[in-house]
């Protein structure tokens, strides 16, 4: 069962997927169609491309095929990056007192 991340499967259960073949899904959100390409990690309305993060159309899609959304998410929103990304020391700044007088 896939997770709630972000409130995605609140908003995927307004959607309703159908496979259209290979890893393409043409999804129905509320009046409106959207198609969504797994292997290119693309949807129609931009949000998959532009957040590289599954929106809620794309979650359908997912739940549809099963698989972990971990795998659609990507590495920099997972906590591995992020340890590494601030795993550097930044050292303390003196007070502007201290700050070497330049002419």
């Amino acid at each position: 069962m896939l997770d709630d991340i972000g409130g995605l499967g609140k908003l995927a259960r307004h959607c309703y997927s159908r496979w259209c073949g290979a890893n393409e899904f043409e999804v129905d959100h509320f009046l409106d169609k959207y198609v969504v390409d797994l292997d290119k990690k693309t949807c129609t309305c931009g949000m998959f491309q532009l957040n590289a993060y599954p929106c809620c159309h794309a979650y359908a899609a997912i739940a549809d095929r099963r698989d972990p959304i971990e795998v659609y998410i990507a590495d920099c929103y997972k906590k591995d990056m992020y340890l590494k990304c601030y795993s550097h020391m930044i050292h303390a700044v003196p007070g502007q007192k201290e700050w070497v007088q330049t002419g």
